[in-house]
């Protein structure tokens, strides 16, 4: 496109006596028919010297032809903004030969209590989650599981206490130690402390015990509802939020050696030999 050729590029009427109007060259008419002409053509339309609303047509029809090849191109892509997909999903890694690189969770609506995870829904209730979540005290790991009101509640939880599980009807009673197996002997303890119940397979002399209890600020002892006839380790952690790491260690063959930051309940378990 071009502009007139006068002193300032734009048009003046003249008066006729004393001031010419402005000159129209052949070559900005040219150049106007041009611009106006080519979208036109590019539209593949015939010039109609008849119709004077082709130029209108044109653009609506490329607008038109512009806007489908945008929906064609985002046919069956996810959308950033949220989407729903009725297939699998696989995403591969970009750094080959390394783990975790292939698919990145991340929430960015607040810096504390922040939770990030994968929700399992059937029909409109959710069932499960599987999640990292962080805040000021710790970071925890969680698998959850919902209830018949389709309320999910923590299954199992890992931090740098160690892992810990339901007290009652959880994932190792549920999966590794059923109590209908002969090989597994399954008590249960339910007046001891808080709580507790005692996994034990005479064949291999594995013991599971965990337990939950009250526990004073400071050193204490608390006694197990079983011993151990051999080595056995032992982890805690509070049972409110999971994060405060509990000192303990055994404390003969049947009780803890507890140090705790404040009176609190908390989660034991203790994984050992007993013959």
């Amino acid at each position: 496109m071009q502009k007139i050729k006068s002193a300032d590029q734009t048009f003046h009427n003249g008066d006729g006596r004393q001031e010419l109007g402005t000159v129209v060259t052949a070559e900005w008419l040219n150049a106007v028919q041009g611009e106006l002409v080519a979208p036109i053509e590019a539209a593949e339309m015939t010039l109609n010297d008849n119709d004077n609303g082709q130029l209108l047509k044109a653009i609506n029809k490329i607008v038109t032809t512009a806007v489908g090849g945008a929906n064609q191109n985002a046919n069956g892509k996810v959308s950033k903004a949220g989407d729903t997909m009725t297939g699998a999903l696989t995403v591969k890694s970009s750094y080959p030969g390394q783990r975790f690189a292939a698919l990145k969770l991340q929430n960015e609506g607040t810096t504390t209590n922040t939770a990030v995870g994968v929700d399992v829904w059937l029909g409109d209730k959710q069932r499960g989650w599987l999640g990292y979540t962080a805040d000021g005290q710790g970071s925890d790991f969680y698998v959850a599981n919902a209830d018949s009101a389709g309320l999910v509640g923590p299954l199992m939880r890992a931090n740098n206490a160690g892992l810990w599980l339901q007290p009652y009807g959880g994932w190792l009673h549920d999966y590794f130690a059923k109590k209908d197996e002969a090989r597994w002997t399954w008590n249960q303890y339910p007046r001891h402390n808080k709580g507790a119940q005692v996994f034990y397979h005479a064949a291999s002399g594995l013991k599971i015990i965990t337990m939950t209890a009250d526990v004073i600020v400071g050193n204490s002892q608390i006694y197990l509802p079983e011993s151990f006839s051999g080595f056995f380790n032992v982890v805690g952690c509070d049972s409110g939020a999971g994060k405060f790491a509990i000192g303990v260690s055994p404390y003969g063959r049947n009780g803890l050696a507890v140090s705790a930051p404040a009176g609190l309940i908390a989660h034991f378990i203790c994984i050992g030999y007993h013959k």
